[in-house]
């Protein structure tokens, strides 16, 4: 609910997979970005698993913002993200939240492509993939693709 205005906020659901941009690379890896995105507040929140063929995976609630760049050349969305999953040791009895994903994503105007990068914390030992390719996933409906199109027109009207 946007409370300035009392209307409800539609959150534009939409499922992003990044790979190393290197073929092959650390066992095809991949990370899976499920994200709501708030076109108001200009914030994204969901989940994401970071897999490996020759590994376990690595699950995340993620948390973080949206920002259209205006350029004359090329007009892109930067997203942050960080990631956090609960400690499986209790501390006082509680488990604690502990960062183990960290996310920078250049995206296309148009939301469907991009490049980036990710960390992401095993074992407790982060690992780096400093150029990544991301691509919206195909599952995504063409009315969510409308929708964030729009969103980033108003958005660079507004600047």
């Amino acid at each position: 609910m946007n409370t300035l205005t009392n209307e409800p906020i539609e959150l534009l659901p939409v499922t992003y997979l990044l790979k190393p941009n290197k073929p092959n690379q650390l066992g095809d890896l991949s990370v899976t970005l499920q994200l709501l995105i708030n076109p108001i507040a200009n914030h994204l929140n969901g989940v994401s698993q970071v897999y490996s063929s020759t590994s376990t995976s690595v699950q995340s609630s993620v948390f973080g913002d949206w920002q259209y760049i205006p350029s004359v050349n090329k007009p892109s969305i930067l997203i942050v993200l960080s990631g956090a999953c609960l400690s499986k040791v209790l501390f006082d009895g509680e488990a604690k939240e502990y960062e183990n994903l960290k996310v920078r994503l250049l995206l296309n105007e148009d939301w469907q492509f991009g490049y980036g990068m990710f960390e992401y914390k095993k074992e407790g030992a982060w690992h780096k993939i400093a150029t990544a390719v991301a691509q919206l996933d195909t599952r995504t409906g063409n009315e969510k693709l409308d929708k964030l199109y729009t969103l980033t027109q108003s958005t660079k009207a507004g600047l």
